[in-house]
């Protein structure tokens, strides 16, 4: 917030008749405010009384006036260190050639303050994944640049990973933009924080992923993401992720001509990574497929799924085989358009005991 500095200003009258004194000031650095107030009856303006705007002083008297400096909050912009020099100024109301300057100063210290909020809590199915989203902020006076050394994402249970990025500007986690490779707080351009209201925010994201063998019974995951700055200080955020048993998510992948026809040789599906090769080359298309199973004795409510185009590619919709659509065996999709990125969601709804759910869709690795 802002903090005030109060002067104590004597103003002397060295005529021999009474007169009045308009009080101004100059040289207040922008965003800064002076203002005039009575003493509280001190003597030393450690309380003070009504705002003056002139004062009136008897000849060869004078009078203690206090001088009140705003200076304004470090995210401001206008409050940066240094020291500053501030005019107190009274001018005889009857005749203005009689006038005097006092300069004083003020000096702004260095302020580093730098948060990351909020902590978050959320809940996933064992082999699922949520995504949070963390504010950066520099809530000091000069500017910052957050480093990330090794170490700065950890998660408190084994089995458990995550990763960290940055938002590409709009604010809005896209699914297959802000998790690509070039957005990893690692890879990723150096984030410098600046004091005041303009570019002093950066939005991160951490998405964590949860072991297929979780389960529900097991202690929470908590994912710590540490940004550093001023070489030793830190700023900190938690996400806490829980395990709901019930859905089961598997996934896997195979490679796909771009029409939908089966590859020569022919992909499989698999949860194993796909290793690099000609089918995996840019230009070159892939399948993936969500199976969602509902392994407990009641029924689940409300099941959506989700998933994200992943980074470097497309979402490729063409031919009248495997590729000709984002298929669900139940409830209904919501996708981006063919060549964009971003997240599929499906509306599964209500899934009974033993009941599954098969999601399927083809995407385009970027050239």
């Amino acid at each position: 917030g802002t903090v005030n500095t109060t002067f104590l200003v004597y103003v002397n009258n060295g005529g021999t008749i009474n007169d009045t004194y308009n009080l101004t000031s100059a040289s207040v650095p922008a965003g800064w405010t002076v203002t005039y107030r009575a003493d509280g009856g001190v003597g030393n303006c450690s309380t003070t009384g009504a705002i003056l705007t002139q004062t009136t002083v008897n000849a060869g008297a004078n009078r203690l006036v206090c001088a009140i400096v705003t200076v304004p909050a470090t995210t401001s912009g206008n409050a940066a260190p240094g020291t500053y020099p501030v005019d107190f100024i009274a001018t005889s109301a009857t005749n203005p050639a009689v006038t005097d300057t006092l300069r004083d100063a003020v000096t702004v210290a260095t302020v580093r303050s730098v948060t990351l909020t909020p902590n978050n809590t959320q809940q996933t199915f064992p082999g699922g994944s949520v995504t949070y989203t963390h504010i950066l902020t520099n809530l000091g006076n000069v500017a910052e640049t957050m480093s990330f050394p090794a170490g700065f994402l950890t998660n408190s249970r084994a089995g458990w990973t995550a990763a960290a990025f940055q938002d590409d500007g709009d604010g809005v986690f896209t699914g297959g933009v802000d998790d690509a490779a070039a957005q990893a707080i690692n890879t990723a351009p150096a984030i410098v924080l600046q004091p005041g209201a303009v570019n002093s925010t950066r939005v991160l994201y951490v998405r964590v992923f949860s072991p297929p063998g979780a389960t529900a019974v097991d202690p929470a995951n908590v994912t710590t993401l540490t940004a550093t700055y001023n070489t030793t200080s830190t700023a900190v955020a938690t996400d806490t992720t829980s395990v709901t048993d019930g859905l089961l998510l598997t996934k896997s992948q195979r490679t796909i001509n771009c029409d939908g026809t089966p590859t020569v040789p022919p992909g499989t599906l698999s949860a194993a990574p796909i290793p690099a090769g000609p089918l995996t080359a840019p230009g070159r298309c892939l399948q993936y497929q969500i199976v969602g199973q509902n392994t407990t004795a009641a029924s689940l409510n409300s099941v959506i799924i989700n998933d994200n185009i992943p980074g470097s590619t497309t979402l490729n919709i063409a031919g009248a085989a495997a590729c000709a659509s984002v298929s669900t065996t139940a409830g209904t999709v919501t996708a981006p358009a063919n060549g964009a990125t971003g997240t599929i969601s499906v509306n599964v709804g209500t899934m009974v005991t033993g009941s599954s759910v098969t999601i399927a869709f083809c995407v385009r690795i970027d050239p």
